[in-house]
């Protein structure tokens, strides 16, 4: 009889030790249920699901009120967001959230009881260290409401991200700025597109000791105007985020870097421009924090009309000047722009021109200007 006791006893221990951790995540602390959240940062990580109940029967948390109060805790500093689901049950259901001494200030918020539905309780910043609290419960004579709950936190911590891929971030209200590192795989240019919420950001570039070479970058949130960057495969980067605010009710912030690849074949200088045919579209790119110029050269076998097309995939100014086989510049040609918010989309030069070379200067006046342009002739 021992002997099964003691088995018996074994076998409870190792089933114990097999739950998973994910399980255990809500624990009762005495008064609250504490609630780990689960970190976030492509968006593809899975998120636990906590059961709970409500009654008629708990003890009552604040002016009538029954339930339960859940305690999430800032692990890192950042952004929490909570969600409930597969809400059932009869009576009602109310919630209250915030610290722990604003839970009763009547901010509380009725939910639908319909099994399907998804509500998000709270988005809320805060350093590493602070607590949300969330509290589930009724004011209703009778009573009884299951539901799951998922805790996400965002972090908002300095950390490497991935190309290609959309990266979820938190924010810490006390910060200045906050940078994400990268490699660029490819030579050519990195595209930013984000989201910020309901805030205007600066974005800046910075190189692997991380001294700016670019330009304070500023974008409402509501531009969506992209930024370019140009970079060299194998380097290191660093892009920084200033301006940000709490993000309270936003939603996490998110970034994508794209990284496409330029084979760029131009000149250094006016001797060495490389011929471009007409109708061909060529590409080149600018290093971030490198001034320079990039030579190209035409044929116009005829005089007649000619128009020269610059699209700029730069965060700054990308500048198209035309030269003859003396040396100089050619004054007579028009120039139309193309432009959003201030920023230049495409510049083209257009006129007449003698038979003859010419000569294609494509630069930037401020090294910290940087990107990648096509350029087309007919």
């Amino acid at each position: 009889m021992k002997t099964k006791i003691t088995a018996l006893i074994t076998g409870l221990m190792l089933f114990a030790a097999m739950i998973p951790s994910a399980a255990m995540a809500a624990e009762s602390s005495g008064k609250y249920v504490e609630m780990i959240p689960t970190k976030i940062y492509q968006g593809k990580e899975h998120v636990p699901k906590i059961s709970g109940t409500i009654s008629d029967s708990d003890p009552i948390l604040f002016d009538g009120y029954r339930g339960k109060i859940y305690q999430v805790p800032f692990t890192e500093s950042g952004l929490i967001d909570v969600k409930i689901g597969n809400v059932r049950g009869t009576g009602s259901l109310n919630v209250a959230y915030g610290k722990k001494e604003n839970l009763s200030d009547k901010w509380e918020e009725q939910l639908k009881i319909e099994n399907g539905l998804r509500h998000n309780l709270q988005l809320s910043s805060a350093k590493a260290g602070e607590q949300l609290y969330i509290a589930i419960c009724s004011k209703a004579p009778s009573f009884q409401v299951s539901f799951d709950l998922e805790a996400r936190l965002y972090p908002a911590a300095d950390r490497t991200i991935r190309l290609n891929t959309t990266e979820y971030l938190g924010v810490t209200p006390i910060a200045k700025s906050q940078t994400y590192r990268f490699t660029a795989k490819e030579t050519g240019y990195i595209k930013v597109n984000y989201y910020t919420g309901e805030e205007d950001a600066t974005f800046a570039l910075l190189d692997n000791n991380k001294k700016q070479i670019s330009k304070n970058i500023a974008r409402s949130y509501d531009g969506g105007l992209p930024l370019y960057f140009g970079v060299k495969k194998g380097t290191t980067y660093y892009l920084r985020l200033k301006n940000v605010q709490d993000q309270s009710g936003t939603g996490p912030y998110r970034l994508y870097l794209r990284n496409t690849k330029i084979k760029e074949k131009s000149g250094a200088t006016k001797k060495k421009s490389v011929s471009i045919k007409r109708n061909k579209k060529i590409k080149g790119y600018v290093l971030s924090g490198k001034k320079g110029h990039d030579w190209y050269k035409v044929k116009v076998k005829k005089s007649g009309k000619v128009k020269f097309y610059l699209k700029n995939y730069m965060s700054g100014q990308c500048y198209i000047d035309l030269y003859n086989k003396k040396g100089k510049k050619v004054k007579s040609l028009r120039q139309k722009t193309v432009d959003a918010d201030g920023y230049i989309e495409s510049k083209t030069k257009y006129g007449r021109l003698s038979k003859g070379t010419y000569y294609i200067k494509i630069y930037t006046k401020d090294k910290r200007e940087s990107g990648a342009y096509t350029l087309k002739w007919k």
